[in-house]
């Protein structure tokens, strides 16, 4: 799903889908540009040192107050709050569920995607509407495939 046609080239060969904007990828590479563009980071050691940078290292320095990490994490739930609302009022649903690492930062990361979604869904499309952290865990892509390969068992592909 795109959220902006002149964003940063994502891996499928377009520019701007979410995925270029809130991936663990995106996450990463977003406190990284931020901090070699100058910003300050309990990361930043690591980070100018070339150490991988994780979505679980930024959600934890952000527990521990790294204001910038915080920022990057609030942000990514702006993001996802676009996409979200441009799903929600197309089909409507009764509930949408996130699933990928950073879902763990709960109410720093759906506090700001709720906030987005205010502005951008259909009112009465938000009255019932759930968004939740998938219960899945690391999981989901596994039960997903299991799910497809059942349902092409019995013929419903």
């Amino acid at each position: 799903m795109t959220i902006n046609f002149e964003g940063p080239m994502c891996g499928c060969g377009a520019r701007g889908c979410i995925e270029a904007y809130a991936s663990a990828t995106a996450v990463a590479r977003r406190m990284k540009e931020a901090v070699e563009s100058g910003r300050e980071s309990s990361l930043k050691a690591d980070i100018l040192a070339g150490r991988d940078m994780d979505s679980k290292m930024i959600h934890d320095a952000a527990l521990a107050g790294d204001a910038l990490a915080s920022e990057v994490i609030e942000q990514t739930g702006r993001y996802l709050g676009i996409a979200v609302a441009s799903f929600v009022n197309i089909f409507n649903p009764d509930c949408v569920v996130l699933h990928g690492g950073l879902v763990n930062a709960g109410e720093m990361l759906f506090a700001p995607l709720r906030q987005t979604m205010k502005g951008l869904c259909f009112e009465a499309s938000q009255r019932k509407l759930e968004i939740l952290p998938s219960a899945l865990k690391g999981d989901a892509g596994i039960v997903g495939a299991a799910g497809c390969a059942f349902a092409r068992s019995k013929g419903n592909s």
